[in-house]
């Protein structure tokens, strides 16, 4: 009865896995792609930060306002609670105006 080989075996005699695998070359690429993809997503956050704090009035053009959001649940407390928006909108400081986001990003 001939041996009994491993997956990781099978496929190395496939060359479908090479025989030298430098692991930890493997582990700083991957390490690497994951710092990229956090880097990328932070500037992504710090663009809509600066997007949003730019954000003016419509009406007097002023930088000064308040988000405000009215919410809406199920009811429920404790394990199985949900929220959601179900308006959301800024209120200038200085003229009272209230507009919304209409650039706003779809999460």
């Amino acid at each position: 009865m001939g041996k009994i080989k491993s997956a990781e075996e099978q496929l190395r005699e496939r060359g479908i896995i090479p025989k030298n695998v430098d692991w930890g070359e493997i582990q700083r690429s991957m390490k690497e792609a994951e710092k990229r993809k956090r880097d990328e997503e932070q500037k992504a956050r710090e663009k809509e930060e600066r997007r949003i704090a730019d954000l003016k009035c419509p009406s007097c053009k002023s930088k000064n306002k308040e988000y405000f959001e009215r919410r809406d649940s199920n009811g429920i407390i404790g394990p199985g609670y949900r929220s959601w928006i179900v308006d959301a909108y800024y209120t200038c400081q200085d003229c009272g105006t209230m507009f919304k986001d209409l650039q706003k990003n779809k999460e």
